[in-house]
């Protein structure tokens, strides 16, 4: 195996991939930019009408409302929950940090989580001379 062989095409298969992925991206952007206009326009057209939907013979488009919320004074927000018990507003996901921390101090996982880790190669190009 020549490795100097392999780790040249990895480069330049990963150099073709940002090249490409790179122009996807610009692509993408362009698609979604006209996308967005006629999507304002759709909805002009359902706000001039009055209308919450509407029916064409090439589909259906709807008004559709989405939410989200976000945290802006954790303390207030977590003392909230606590005086309510309203453990329904919290998600259950473990911090990748504090659990690298815990590990590091005690040397074990904390009860209840598991830890998968990875070994990868990582491949860069030569420093330049």
């Amino acid at each position: 195996m020549k490795v100097d062989a392999v780790v040249e095409k990895y480069v330049k298969l990963r150099d073709f991939e940002s090249a490409i992925t790179a122009e996807f991206k610009k692509r993408k952007a362009l698609i979604e930019q006209e996308m967005d206009r006629l999507e304002v326009e759709l909805m002009t057209f359902l706000n001039t009408t009055g209308q919450e939907s509407a029916n064409t013979k090439e589909g259906t488009f709807y008004k559709k409302m989405s939410m989200s919320a976000k945290v802006e004074d954790r303390d207030m927000f977590m003392k909230f929950v606590f005086e309510t018990e309203g453990a329904n507003f919290l998600e259950s996901r473990v911090n990748k940090t504090a659990v690298d921390e815990y590990v590091a101090e005690h040397g074990m996982v904390p009860p209840g989580v598991s830890v998968v880790r990875v070994v990868k190669v990582i491949v860069n190009r030569p420093s330049a001379r």
